[in-house]
């Protein structure tokens, strides 16, 4: 990958630059959280016919719900074997909140990962997560953090660090998890099949689908954005711009038009154009994101005389935090917001 830096913004961002090739290769900015929702905005001089609908509601972009499971079934190893090793699988608690209930979630590293009240963890003889000194005042102390790779060649059954795990997990039994996963499988098999393993265990499966909607917003103020020269000053004005536009917020109580008082307090960036909004929700995961960056690329060679394209992606609130391994459980907003130009891409990581 092409760093070219990364810079942080008054302390509340993480702002990196690279290539939109780069960017399109690289997959740590990206997937870092679950991700909930996306917003995709253009701004337009004409009517855009093109939208970015294909990007996110292709037929393999179902998830699912999953009720009332052990976590002893991600350890299983005809799981294991269908599953985990064989395309990648994202699963978390669902309707839980993290610091107030046992939580676990399943990368698609193949960690699986148990956030448990002390109480419980101190029954399992598993090795539990070191907590650096700097960090017991951001960690609830009645929680404990044990970690588990599913993707080890040992990790089978006959070996003693799969029995063990087994014989400790199966301590949970009772212990049940409504989970929401995501299983994206290798070559050409149908994702449904996981859905029919669920069932046929017994449990209830219900799959979900994404949702999608496009709108276009006439002569209101956009901001002039040229990557080439970015200042990084204006990144708290751009990101409340996007909080407006998402919030679909066009006056204050009294009649006052405020996309007038942001034009008037950014007279000098801003100009009017309209803008087209792309939103989807639904279980996305940063490879699927990357796609909207290909669709990006070949918009700026149609049409060159767009400024930038931005994608603005939320986390679910109550999931985990994550680079290539899992970092922490967290609840709260995740956002990681793409300045999009031709040549260019800004990732705009919240704090």
């Amino acid at each position: 990958m092409l760093n070219l830096g990364v810079s942080k913004a008054k302390n509340r961002f993480l702002i990196k630059k690279m290539s939109v090739d780069s960017a399109i290769e690289n997959k740590t900015v990206l997937n870092r959280f679950p991700i909930f929702s996306v917003h995709i905005f253009t701004p337009v001089s004409r009517k855009l016919r093109e939208t970015f609908e294909e990007t996110l509601t292709l037929p393999e972009n179902i998830y699912f719900i999953v009720k009332q499971i052990p976590v002893t079934v991600f350890i299983e190893e005809p799981f294991i074997t269908q599953f985990i090793k064989t395309g990648s699988l994202h699963a978390f608690s669902h309707n839980t909140k993290v610091d107030m209930e046992n939580f676990i979630a399943l990368l698609p590293s193949g960690e699986l990962i148990l956030y448990l009240e002390n109480e419980i963890a101190e029954t399992l003889a598993l090795k539990k997560d070191h907590i650096p000194q700097n960090n017991v005042k951001k960690r609830k102390p009645n929680f404990q953090t044990c970690k588990i790779e599913t993707k080890l060649p040992n990790f089978r059954r006959g070996e003693k660090l799969y029995d063990l795990v087994h014989n400790e997990l199966t301590k949970l039994k009772d212990m049940k998890f409504d989970v929401l996963l995501k299983w994206k499988p290798e070559g050409n098999i149908c994702p449904q099949s996981i859905r029919c393993y669920f069932e046929k265990e017994g449990y209830e499966c219900i799959t979900c689908e994404p949702s999608y909607t496009n709108t276009t917003n006439f002569s209101i103020p956009v901001p002039n954005i040229n990557l080439k020269q970015f200042d990084f000053s204006k990144i708290e004005d751009i990101m409340e711009w996007i909080g407006l536009q998402i919030c679909n917020i066009s006056d204050f109580p009294g009649g006052v038009d405020i996309g007038n008082v942001f034009l008037m307090q950014q007279e000098e960036s801003s100009h009017i154009e309209n803008l087209k909004i792309d939103f989807f929700q639904g279980f996305f995961e940063g490879d699927q994101v990357c796609s909207i960056l290909k669709k990006s690329k070949k918009l700026f060679e149609e049409n060159p005389e767009m400024q930038f394209i931005i994608v603005f992606i939320s986390g679910y609130s109550e999931s985990y935090i994550s680079r290539k391994k899992f970092e922490k459980f967290s609840s709260g907003d995740k956002s990681t917001t793409l300045i999009i130009s031709a040549d260019l891409v800004y990732s705009v990581t919240s704090l």
